[in-house]
């Protein structure tokens, strides 16, 4: 059983059966690169595809595959500063086709699944429906998996990877993880302008409004910013609050699951304020 089998079949309704690999080098492993941001992200990929051009391989071998248009904006700016051409496609663009190397960008616990993102979902959503949309998130991360016929490169985060990567046993792949360390200037255009915001005395739930952006969205940036101590979580959650959420969270997880810390708690606990924790307690290396 290969990498990509092992993931689809942990969808819970998935039908066991064979699934074979599309890769024609049994002993490649998938190379898993946990970027500090998009910017590191995007110049990790330009170093890879600098480097297996120079073994050989052709522009054309490459595919860049993103799930939603909001994954590759930040990329896409990196790689025109750079004047760096790579075909970029939507997974579902790239069905039926195949590629050499594919890069697999926006593996982060926030984005992809994008199922527990916003927690307004689960109280309209029944949790049968919720379900099918993980499994559907989990088909379409199969399809992109198996979209490369040699190398495969998966793009996550820093501290904050996407439960998809998680499942993907480690025998099957190289991890690296970026040792840079973010400043202020490294932040994106949307992450600095949320930074100020909040810097400004903004409550995330204004910031949400003036942006017209998702709460969610606003409480992922927060969660970075905490993460890497440009801000203070003393400032989002109270301590007892901090301490009734920190003692529900697993220990030696890479990705607690939100939804079932959240049951076990009160219900005015929010997820930002259970991302927030999460994230300070990975800034101390207690998760």
């Amino acid at each position: 059983m290969d990498a990509s089998t092992i993931v689809i079949h942990k969808g819970k309704n998935i039908i066991a059966k064979k699934i074979k690999s599309r890769s024609e080098n049994k002993n490649e492993k998938i190379f898993q690169y946990n970027a500090l941001n998009e910017a590191d992200g995007a110049q990790f990929i330009i170093n890879t595809v600098k480097k297996l051009i120079e073994q050989g391989y052709k522009t054309s071998d490459f595919f860049l595959l993103y799930r939603r248009s909001r994954h590759i904006y930040p990329y896409k700016i990196y790689f025109e500063k750079y004047q760096f051409d790579i075909p970029l496609k939507t997974i579902h663009s790239a069905k039926g086709q195949e590629a050499k190397v594919v890069f697999i960008v926006g593996l982060t616990a926030t984005s992809f699944p994008y199922v527990w993102e916003d927690p307004r979902i689960i109280q309209i959503i029944k949790k049968t429906e919720l379900r099918k949309k993980d499994e559907e998130e989990r088909r379409i991360f199969y399809v992109a998996m198996t979209r490369a016929k040699e190398k495969l490169f998966l793009i996550s985060e820093k501290y904050n990877e996407s439960e998809f990567c998680s499942d993907i046993p480690t025998i099957f792949k190289k991890v690296e993880i970026s040792e840079k360390q973010l400043t202020e200037e490294m932040l994106s255009p949307k992450i600095k302008e949320v930074f100020s915001l909040i810097k400004r005395g903004k409550l995330v739930s204004e910031i949400a409004e003036m942006k017209e952006s998702n709460i969610s969205t606003i409480e992922s940036y927060v969660s970075l910013l905490i993460r890497h101590g440009l801000l203070d979580v003393k400032n989002f959650v109270a301590d007892e609050v901090y301490k009734m959420i920190a003692f529900y969270i697993p220990e030696n997880i890479s990705q607690p699951r939100l939804n079932q810390i959240k049951k076990k708690l009160p219900e005015g606990i929010s997820y930002g304020q259970i991302r927030w924790v999460i994230a300070d307690l990975k800034k101390k290396d207690k998760i």
